[in-house]
């Protein structure tokens, strides 16, 4: 379960969104972005991609080689084109900003391309790109990360 946190300048008190930096999201086939919210989040998928429900939840996404019996190896290779498809149509939206004009946005950085939505400014960058430095509005504080202690 991953932790919500809040993101701010520690000199102006200018906020960004809170959480953990963004959403997951899968593409229904009219190709609209569909937020996924946590634990829920493969049934959505499943159901918005056809997929037979249970499908996804018990595809292990990060288990070491060894982990892999023949057993499980052949579920994977019969579930195969159902996993490419959850990837394929599946991304995650970063919670952005438009440096120039302080549009707060939320942008796939790995298909999106990074403009504003507001300025067609290409000077947006992720809350990631943020932590640590300086503020964008204030250009005295830096962004920090502070845990509240909240968890989905």
């Amino acid at each position: 379960m991953p932790p919500i946190n809040k993101y701010e300048c520690n000199a102006c008190e200018f906020e960004l969104p809170m959480g953990w930096g963004g959403v997951a999201y899968v593409e229904s086939n009219d190709g609209k972005r569909i937020t996924l919210t946590h634990p829920i989040e493969d049934s959505v998928r499943e159901r918005v991609l056809n997929i037979p429900p249970g499908t996804l939840s018990s595809f292990p996404h990060d288990k070491p080689k060894w982990w892999w019996l023949k057993k499980r190896l052949n579920t994977y290779k019969k579930n195969k084109e159902m996993y490419d498809l959850a990837r394929a149509r599946s991304g995650f939206l970063s919670d952005c900003i438009c440096i120039d004009c302080m549009q707060k946005q939320r942008l796939d950085l790995k298909k999106d391309e990074r403009k504003c939505c507001s300025c067609s400014s290409v000077n947006v960058k992720s809350l990631r790109d943020l932590l640590g430095n300086l503020c964008p509005k204030c250009k005295k504080g830096v962004i920090t990360e502070i845990k509240t202690g909240i968890w989905t």
